[in-house]
């Protein structure tokens, strides 16, 4: 992890930067005639905290990754957004599902509505000893589903 320093670039346009290379990717595969018989992941490890919400809190979205799927065979005019309640957790199993020409739909167990308890491990780049777990029922971004544990991970 490298903490991004404001002079050579804001988080912002470092994300725009990824993307707009992901972006190139993608389109380099079209033109090459790859990109239908291709499987895309692009997935970010966490989210983002450290700007400020309309109240004027730190936005705390690091249980919040980026992740983009397109399956073998797939064409989309606009993107696909889930509110399915997926978690890391699922991943192994997605990857199988579709290295065997499953669609993105049907990548995970998981679809929009479900109520599933999610794990997560809270912790801070500046104390990366320390780890309080929460749990999270609702949607991702919505900070009020999550609750504390009560447990606590210290090195």
């Amino acid at each position: 992890m490298n903490i991004i320093d404001e002079e050579e670039g804001t988080y912002e346009q470092t994300m725009l930067a990824v993307l707009s290379g992901a972006g190139n990717y993608v389109e380099k595969l079209r033109g090459s005639g790859a990109y239908d018989n291709t499987v895309l992941i692009i997935m970010a490890d966490h989210g983002y905290n450290g700007s400020l919400d309309e109240s004027g809190e730190e936005a705390w979205m690091r249980q919040c990754p980026l992740l983009l799927i397109k399956g073998m065979g797939e064409t989309h005019d606009t993107m696909q957004i889930s509110q399915a309640p997926i978690s890391f957790e699922d991943l192994q199993e997605a990857y199988t599902r579709l290295l065997d020409g499953k669609q993105s739909t049907a990548a995970f167990d998981w679809k929009e509505g479900d109520v599933r308890e999610r794990r997560f491990l809270k912790y801070s780049f500046l104390d990366e000893d320390h780890m309080q777990e929460y749990v999270q029922t609702g949607y991702a971004f919505d900070r009020n589903t999550m609750k504390a544990t009560g447990r606590e991970y210290n090195r």
